[in-house]
């Protein structure tokens, strides 16, 4: 089978003069197995793993911070420094969706546990 999974994504920005309207549309992608995590995790001020449920390859992805105040951080666990690296930011409020290119995503909060909302596709 193909294009299992389409993602829509949209950009609208007015900052004074400068306007932006970004319209990709719907992207069809390909699954190559079923399944799928949806999670409300909350997540703390120590890098924590994304419940990842029965996944073993995560591919397509939707986050969005349920909270009003925090900010949550997504990324990765550098194995040679042991650090967490960011590489998404998620306001108070904020959403993103793309493809995971890592096996063993992580995520911290700027304080507080606020609610990591998302969904996992298997990919």
């Amino acid at each position: 089978m193909a294009n299992e999974i389409s993602l829509t994504t949209n950009l609208t920005s007015t900052n004074g003069t400068v306007k932006v309207n970004k319209q990709i549309g719907a992207v069809q992608i390909d699954q190559v197995a079923q399944g799928r995590v949806q999670d409300l995790q909350a997540i703390g001020t120590t890098a924590e793993a994304i419940n990842l449920g029965s996944i073993s390859t995560p591919g397509v992805s939707v986050m969005q911070n349920s909270d009003a105040t925090d900010t949550i951080y997504v990324g990765l666990i550098i194995s040679s420094a042991g650090s967490f690296e960011t590489f998404i930011e998620l306001k108070p409020g904020e959403a993103w969706g793309g493809r995971l290119g890592l096996a063993a995503p992580y995520a911290k909060s700027s304080a507080n546990n606020p609610k990591l909302d998302y969904t996992i596709m298997e990919a």
